[in-house]
């Protein structure tokens, strides 16, 4: 939430610098359709994957005679809250709007941070395929420097947004990473065969959740670093009749300034980085099998 208000007061500026590159590229066609789509598809799973988590406790709570069912799930669902502090119907009440908060919060950044970086990598596309047209022919070294400036306007438009959802998009990673990882422990290590269908499901949900989510979130995101190296290919098919110092300084340009989103400035959204988190997550699974196998050896011992 501390993120998304400091946000808010950065996205004035961010607005403007994207009406001003907008006044050079033109609009883009059935964005807002794309955008419709995606916060729609986002907030029904959040809220089937959240309803799930909530009818769960319900099910499967049992009353007694001595206390209310309302409060034996709430202790039940947030025993790190009440293992801290007494019980109390308003601070009940108060948790389950805060779980509801949060749940929406995650779903409205990660909406933010795939159609900022989708916007963002089409604009790239876009000046790709302008690029491609040119192919072939013989360009002055002012048509050259002109789309260099053009490029260079997008390469700055994408450090602002940068600047704005760094901070958002390492916090939201963090936080799929977290759910997958925590479902996998429990899948693996703690089966329990007295659970109920509902917690079967609930738990299948929330790993598929968050997993999809995840994906779409770190492939639209490395969308913006490989669009902005696309141009390289065009400018190493220039004949050489169309070669000047402006293509050597676009060449070099391209080749040394990563653009792209950045989670906190301390690691670049690209591919590699994607495969490094992927095997890291399949090097737990295999972990947790390996444990499995051991306590399962040291039980028949």
């Amino acid at each position: 939430m501390a993120l998304l208000i400091n946000l808010s007061s950065n996205w004035c500026n961010l607005l403007k610098k994207w009406e001003q590159v907008e006044g050079y590229f033109g609009h883009q066609k059935n964005l807002k359709l794309k955008f419709t789509f995606i916060s729609i598809v986002c907030i029904i799973f959040s809220m089937v994957e959240h309803l799930s988590y909530l009818l769960t406790g319900i099910i499967t709570t049992e009353k007694t005679n001595s206390q209310e069912v309302f409060e034996i799930y709430i202790l039940k669902m947030f025993p790190q809250v009440f293992d801290v502090i007494d019980y109390n119907t308003w601070i009940a009440v108060l948790v389950l709007v805060i779980n509801s908060v949060s749940t929406l919060t995650l779903c409205f950044s990660d909406q933010l941070i795939i159609m900022g970086s989708l916007a963002m990598g089409n604009y790239f596309q876009l000046f790709n395929d302008r690029m491609k047209m040119y192919k072939g022919q013989i360009l002055t070294p002012d048509q050259w420097k002109t789309l260099r400036v053009d490029y260079t306007r997008l390469c700055n438009l994408a450090r602002s947004l940068n600047d704005c959802l760094c901070h958002l998009l390492c916090v939201s990673l963090l936080i799929h990473l977290y759910i997958i990882c925590v479902e996998l422990h429990q899948g693996v290590l703690k089966k329990n065969e007295n659970n109920s269908l509902s917690h079967y499901v609930h738990a299948i949900l929330s790993f598929l959740v968050s997993s999809l989510r995840g994906c779409l979130l770190c492939l639209c995101s490395v969308k913006i670093y490989e669009n902005s190296k696309l141009p390289k290919r065009t400018l190493y098919d220039i004949s050489q009749k169309s070669y000047c110092k402006e293509v050597e300084f676009f060449m070099l340009q391209i080749q040394k300034d990563h653009v792209g989103l950045t989670g906190s400035h301390m690691f670049m959204m690209t591919r590699r980085f994607l495969l490094t988190v992927f095997g890291t997550i399949v090097s737990y699974e295999i972990l947790l099998v390996q444990m499995k196998g051991y306590n399962s050896r040291i039980k028949n011992t």
